[in-house]
C-alpha cells in the first residue's frame, strides 16, 4: 500500500485517507475489549456504537494534525509573609496561706508580643506577688511550680472567680482566683462582689450540694465543741 492511502472500507460511505486505521480494524479493536455478553446481535444495541466510532475516525481520517498548543503559564508564585512573632507568655502560680492552712491559690498568665511588654518587661513570679499582696506583705504567699489544681488536687475548690481582659500596654493578662477554705467562699459576699467588679465569673459549689452540707455541719460542729 502506497504512503499516505488507506484500506479500503468494508462500509460504504467510510472513507479513510492518510494512512488512518481502517473501520475494520477498529471493529475488531472494540470486540477484543468489548465483552461479548455486553454485544447483542439487535443492530439498535451495539450499531450506534460502532456508527459513532466509524464516525470518530472518519472524521479524524485525512486531517492534517495541528500543532500542540503551547504550554500555560505558571502561576505566579505570591509571596508568602512571615509568621507572625510568637508571644512572650509568662505563667506564675501563687498560693496563700493563712492558720497553717491553705487559703486561696491563683494562675495567672500574662501574655505580650515583642516590643509590646509593659513598662520594665514582663514580670516574674516575685513581681507578681509582690504587686499581689496587701500592704506589701507577702507572708503566707508562696509560688508554687504547677498550676493550682495539678498541686493541690486532694483539696476542695469552694469557689473560683476568673477573670481575663486586655492590657493598657497591647498585652493581655488573666487570672483564676481558686478558694480552697470555705469560710473565705461563704462567710460573705466579699470575694464574689470583687470578682463581679472586675468583670469576672464567679463560680461555686452549691450550698444544696453534699459536699456543701458535709462542710457546712462540720463546721458547725467545731464551733460548738468546748474550747
Amino acid at each position: 500500500m502506497a504512503q499516505g492511502s488507506c484500506a479500503p472500507s468494508p462500509a460504504p460511505g467510510v472513507v479513510c485517507r492518510g494512512g488512518a486505521p481502517s473501520s475494520r480494524r477498529v471493529f475488531s479493536t472494540f470486540d477484543r475489549w468489548y465483552p461479548a455478553r455486553m454485544r447483542s446481535k439487535d443492530a439498535g444495541t451495539a450499531g450506534p456504537l460502532f456508527v459513532v466510532l466509524g464516525m470518530a475516525l472518519t472524521f479524524g481520517c485525512g486531517q492534517d494534525a495541528s500543532p500542540p498548543p503551547p504550554p500555560a503559564a505558571p502561576p505566579p508564585v505570591e509571596a508568602v509573609p512571615p509568621p507572625p512573632p510568637a508571644p512572650i507568655v509568662v505563667s506564675v502560680h501563687i498560693a496563700k496561706f493563712g492558720d497553717d492552712r491553705l487559703l486561696t491559690c491563683m494562675d495567672i498568665t500574662l501574655s505580650a508580643l515583642p516590643g509590646e511588654e509593659p513598662d520594665g518587661g514582663m514580670p516574674d513570679a516575685t513581681a507578681l506577688r509582690e504587686e499581689l499582696a496587701p500592704s506589701g506583705n507577702t507572708a503566707g504567699m508562696r509560688a508554687i511550680p504547677r498550676p493550682c489544681r495539678e498541686q493541690f488536687g486532694d483539696r476542695v475548690e469552694w469557689a473560683s472567680c476568673s477573670v481575663s481582659g486586655a492590657r493598657r500596654s497591647g498585652g493581655s493578662a488573666s487570672f483564676v482566683d481558686r478558694y480552697y477554705d470555705f469560710g473565705r467562699a461563704f462567710d460573705d459576699d466579699t470575694f464574689m462582689q470583687e470578682c463581679l467588679e472586675m468583670n469576672g465569673e464567679w463560680t461555686a459549689v452549691p450550698r444544696t450540694s453534699p459536699e456543701w452540707q458535709h462542710a457546712q455541719r462540720e463546721r458547725q460542729v467545731a464551733r460548738d465543741a468546748p474550747s
